[in-house]
């Protein structure tokens, strides 16, 4: 009982220290009279897509229906209280995220230790910025900490029902943000390492979900801007000339997809626009827009650009934002927060068994 009353108040002080986080936030925020409503609202579309859904239309939206369906929810209640739900929508899933990481590591890790590494979960500034501006992250970690919960209750227990759950919620979130798909990939190389036949099949099976559950969030877009392709758009040629652009100028912050010229008028960023003149080039050169031989393609023609992209992109995703303050502050944070992991994922391996050296697996 002791453990137990130990666990429950390590989550109940994790889970008000975020709530306390967040409400410390609205509160600064509201008496700086900054908008609130266009802040907590303002997203890439998630939100207005809710809209068109409630509406009955067809949103033109390249990004997953999973979260709008969500914020449907929403529009049950008066529009002044929309921004204050979806900061609640966004809390609730963090709950849930704290608890399902007590469920992971309860059997290798004392509470304590969990506690800590929940500290620097609710305290990163960046979980922070995402969670209160409640972006599709919030349900995204948590639909992870099933999948590797249900995951790994399978490899202990082999029972069907486990590999059933962990493949709905592999299922929900693609359909939540189709690049989820991407997930199951990185269990095959964990596979190789930990010479794993049980974790190689329990990749191959969660592959073969996230493909069909792909396919089928696709059928389920319709009404799309013409010749907009739900997500097949070249991913690494994007990236590469967005990188590229970051690192060439030496602007180490968010560069938006449209900016506001002298006129007042929305306009392309100036500075993205190599590479979709990039793309048009190809377009015309070779008549498709086909996202692998557009990549192959610009990989022969700019390894450099495409090397320096796959070197950049790890530490941008995780720090980069809007200014270049916060994206160094964000940097150090995260480098320090990845340090602490990989020391907490290798005593993880040596309490559990799991080992690269040959040792014997448990469960």
């Amino acid at each position: 009982m002791r453990k137990i009353t130990t666990k429950n108040k390590y989550l109940v002080i994790l889970i008000s220290m975020h709530l306390l986080i967040m409400l410390t936030l609205l509160a600064i925020i509201i008496s700086l009279g900054v908008d609130y409503h266009k802040l907590l609202l303002m997203d890439d579309g998630y939100y207005d897509t809710a809209g068109l859904l409630v509406k009955g239309e067809g949103p033109n939206s390249l990004y997953g229906l999973g979260y709008p369906t969500l914020l449907t929810a929403l529009y049950l209640f008066p529009v002044f209280v929309h921004p204050f739900l979806r900061l609640l929508i966004s809390v609730l899933f963090t709950c849930g995220t704290i608890a399902i990481v007590f469920k992971i590591f309860e059997n290798y890790l004392t509470p304590k230790e969990i506690f800590w590494g929940g500290i620097f979960l609710v305290l990163n500034p960046l979980y922070i910025h995402w969670m209160f501006r409640s972006r599709p992250e919030a349900p995204l970690v948590l639909l992870l900490g099933l999948i590797i919960f249900y995951s790994q209750r399978f490899l202990q227990d082999k029972r069907f029902f486990n590999l059933l759950l962990a493949s709905v919620f592999l299922a929900i979130g693609i359909f939540t943000k189709p690049v989820f798909m991407l997930a199951p990939f990185f269990l095959v190389c964990l596979s190789l390492i930990l010479k794993s036949k049980r974790v190689f099949v329990l990749s191959i099976t969660l592959i073969v979900v996230s493909v069909v559950a792909f396919l089928g969030t696709k059928k389920l877009v319709n009404n799309r801007q013409k010749d907009a392709e739900y997500y097949q758009v070249p991913s690494i040629v994007g990236s590469a000339f967005y990188v590229d652009a970051i690192v060439r100028n030496r602007d180490f912050k968010t560069q938006y997809m449209y900016i506001e010229n002298e006129e007042g008028d929305t306009i392309r960023n100036p500075r993205l626009a190599p590479g979709d003149e990039w793309v048009m080039n190809y377009e015309k050169k070779y008549g498709n827009r086909s996202s692998i031989m557009m990549g192959l393609r610009l990989a022969s023609e700019k390894p450099g650009m495409v090397i320096q992209q796959f070197i950049a992109n790890p530490f941008m995703a995780f720090s980069l934002s809007s200014t270049e303050y916060e994206t160094f502050l964000h940097l150090v944070v995260n480098l320090c927060s990845m340090i602490l992991a990989i020391i907490g994922i290798a005593k993880v391996g040596d309490k559990s068994g799991i080992r690269c050296r040959g040792k014997p697996e448990h469960g």
